[in-house]
């Protein structure tokens, strides 16, 4: 049973390939484990790719931040968007409605963040908002924020 594989640089066999490839030469897709029962697959849901944010070249993804973000006692509500950046290319930037009577500073959340998450992740601009748009179902409308930000 010494099945197969081509790479990149021509065939190899699952005795000498490496761990991924002498995998994917014994099961050739995802749905194929899943049908036989040999192992138990997950796969968790991170964001939609329009929304990733690339910042130097790290992935950033909003409903990350924004899990993080929730958990400051003074943020009510966040959306996490893309900003421009002339020397990362894009930034993260926080769009924040504070809870009534907060007296929540941008230094201050930024500062809080950088105790929270890893450095590229922590949003370099935040803007405080009375309520973020939402659409009829509730849904905050993260395109709206994205394109004021992205307009001129």
């Amino acid at each position: 049973m010494d099945r197969k594989c081509s790479t990149a640089t021509g065939a190899m066999s699952k005795r000498h390939g490496s761990h991924s490839y002498s995998w994917m030469a014994r099961h050739s897709f995802v749905p194929e484990i899943l049908a036989t029962g040999m192992r138990k697959v997950f796969f968790f849901f991170t964001d939609r790719l329009k929304r990733m944010i690339n910042a130097s070249g790290y992935k950033v993804w909003p409903a990350e931040v924004e899990s993080i973000m929730y958990q400051h006692p003074d943020v009510q509500e966040c959306c996490i968007i893309a900003a421009k950046d002339d020397y990362r290319g894009e930034t993260v930037k926080a769009v924040v409605v504070k809870t009534s009577g907060s007296t929540l500073t941008e230094d201050g959340l930024i500062a809080w963040s950088r105790g929270q998450m890893a450095a590229y992740k922590v949003p370099r601009l935040v803007s405080f908002v009375e309520t973020l748009p939402k659409s009829a179902t509730g849904k905050v409308q993260w395109r709206q924020l994205q394109e004021a930000e992205s307009s001129p």
